[in-house]
């Protein structure tokens, strides 16, 4: 399965529509299944440093965008984060809402361009773009802490976990039918 699923939805909406036991089976199991088992190994990390490197294989490329503050000097603000490539499951789960809210809970709105350079030393900050600058997520985690990102990873597997019992709820109604005709 792809982990750009991106232009994919209204076809996957379609099918659910018309053939949900094949959505569920070809594409929801499937897909769930594979994200569940390595949500479950970040959430089994037993320090923030393994927490930390584990996130990283399911967010590959995480950064958090800064801008330089228009309204204060010396200082930057959060705007955004920016991933290698979404998950398959994004449209489904509103991942990336929980990882903003994460992001929202865990990082200073504002960084003193101070605490930026000592901090994150190796960080190029583009004048040309207004002062826009990428910190890896990593660095920003193991400075500002993990725990609403495993609040975040907790709530995410809850709601896979729900989709994964709901197709298979569906796949095991339509195996029941299948039996029926072999009573006949």
């Amino acid at each position: 399965m792809s982990s750009k699923p991106f232009g994919w939805e209204g076809a996957l909406g379609f099918l659910k529509s018309i053939d949900s036991f094949r959505y569920a089976q070809k594409y929801i199991v499937p897909t769930i299944a594979k994200e569940i088992e390595l949500v479950e190994k970040i959430e089994d990390a037993v320090d923030d440093a393994a927490f930390i490197d584990q996130l990283g294989e399911l967010l590959p490329g995480f950064k958090i965008h800064f801008r330089l503050d228009p309204n204060e000097t010396d200082s930057a603000i959060t705007s955004a984060f920016e991933l290698d490539s979404m998950r398959a499951t994004e449209y489904l789960t509103g991942f990336s809402n929980l990882i903003f809210d994460a992001i929202n809970r865990t990082i200073p709105k504002s960084l003193s361009m101070q605490e930026v350079r000592v901090n994150f030393p190796s960080v190029k900050i583009v004048e040309d773009a207004g002062g826009d600058f990428f910190i890896p997520s990593n660095l920003l985690l193991k400075i500002y802490g993990v725990k609403e990102f495993r609040v975040s990873i907790g709530i995410y597997r809850d709601r896979m976990t729900q989709l994964y019992k709901d197709a298979c709820g569906i796949i095991e109604e339509e195996d029941k039918k299948k039996t029926i005709f072999k009573i006949l």
